[in-house]
């Protein structure tokens, strides 16, 4: 009987482990109208792409949230349909949709002036599915410091880079300060009177913002190095 204890609970472990990896596994694997960069009181009508890469079906009411750096996390938007399934390799489209709004506003009260790191991901109580979050990067403008800013989408290649960039700007115009952040908002780069082809070898891969004032506008563009 001694020499059947081992065999026995090798086969309980085992079929534990199986029964504990038969599970649902969501995911969020896009962002749908999120921006850049936010003004104060903008509103998208923002959404996420959810997906189930698990091996088990998903099902009940579940929660989209977002948090920007330390500030608390809120709701971006819910299923709260008890019936809502996802089942092994199928995505679903959730818009925003607190109170109705069908869509998301962007204040003060959830993102800091400059870059946000910005994470968002589903969230279920009554469920051991596991989820996974993911991480993307705004720049926002707060109210008190709208008139300060004039940013334009500028133009940069290669984008994604390697060592150089190309920043874009019109004939005549004059560069006169370079400004790159990196995704936690600390100054990596700032050059002042610079040429237009910037070299960024010394920077390591991420993401990052390039802010460029000239003699006639500013202008920010999203980078990243591969």
């Amino acid at each position: 009987m001694l020499k059947r204890i081992p065999i026995i609970l090798t086969i309980l472990l085992g079929s534990f482990c199986v029964t504990r990896a038969q599970t649902a596994h969501l995911r969020i694997t896009t962002l749908i109208n999120f921006p850049d960069t936010a003004f104060e009181g903008s509103f998208y009508p923002v959404g996420v792409v959810l997906s189930n890469i698990g091996i088990a079906p998903f099902t009940g009411p579940l929660q989209i949230l977002i948090q920007a750096d330390t500030l608390a996390p809120t709701l971006l938007g819910f299923t709260n349909n008890p019936a809502f399934s996802l089942f092994p390799g199928d995505s679903a489209i959730i818009f925003s949709n607190v109170l109705g709004s069908q869509g998301f506003t962007f204040t003060s009260q959830f993102f800091r002036p400059g870059n946000d790191i910005v994470v968002v991901w589903p969230y279920a109580i009554q469920s051991n599915a596991q989820m996974d979050t993911l991480y993307t990067a705004m720049y926002f403008v707060p109210v008190n410091t709208i008139g300060e800013y004039v940013l334009e989408p500028g133009n940069a290649w290669p984008n994604p880079f390697h060592n150089k960039i190309q920043l874009g700007i019109l004939d005549g115009e004059r560069l006169e300060q370079v400004r790159i952040c990196d995704a936690s908002g600390r100054i990596v780069h700032l050059l002042e009177n610079p040429d237009n082809s910037i070299d960024l070898s010394e920077l390591g891969e991420g993401i990052y913002f390039l802010q460029a004032r000239t003699d006639r506008r500013s202008l920010f563009v999203r980078l990243l190095k591969d």
